[in-house]
């Protein structure tokens, strides 16, 4: 089921609705697709720039990067967690089957997160499944134009409580030079 969630007010649409559903999410902003590598490697010149950049006062930078007018101001920040915050709710009061939602990166790499903690005190939230760019938006697309989609999940989640820490890996394998 695709629901349109943009303000709060939206919410109330939806209540009675969801329970045992498999729930997607057709929101403003989503990326679009790109065909760029999540990540390169910059150049000396590029790392010098970085270097000697003037750094920006905060509040003066492009609207882009949270500047006046920019997305991330902390009125904007505050609008999104609680309208996050709410939706959370809706699919948790309303017992949401799964959610379906876009994890960040292309070309087959995800980043994941849905926002919620890993706290041994944290509240409980619905069973969310993040998938690539490329899959979630054919979804969404096939299930906009009316056509049936069917989804099987089967996820299995274990929680760990004796180490509560997060832990990231970055590594670079190096490509040896030929002669």
């Amino acid at each position: 089921m695709v629901i349109k969630i943009d303000t709060i007010t939206d919410i109330d649409k939806y209540k009675g609705k969801l329970k045992g559903k498999i729930v997607m999410t057709d929101v403003k902003g989503y990326p679009e697709q790109t065909f760029r590598a999540d990540a390169s490697r910059l150049t000396d010149s590029a790392l010098t720039a970085m270097a000697n950049a003037t750094p920006v006062v905060p509040g003066t930078g492009s609207p882009r990067r949270g500047g006046p007018g920019g997305p991330f101001t902390p009125a904007r920040i505050q609008a999104l967690l609680a309208l996050r915050t709410a939706i959370t709710n809706l699919y948790v009061s309303e017992g949401v089957g799964l959610v379906l939602s876009q994890g960040r990166g292309t070309d087959g790499t995800v980043f994941t997160t849905n926002g919620a903690s890993y706290a041994d005190t944290a509240h409980a939230v619905a069973p969310e499944l993040e998938t690539s760019s490329e899959d979630y938006q054919r979804i969404l697309r096939l299930s906009k134009a009316g056509i049936k989609v069917q989804l099987e999940a089967d996820i299995k989640t274990e929680f760990f409580t004796n180490d509560l820490q997060g832990y990231d890996v970055v590594g670079e394998i190096p490509v040896p030079t030929l002669n």
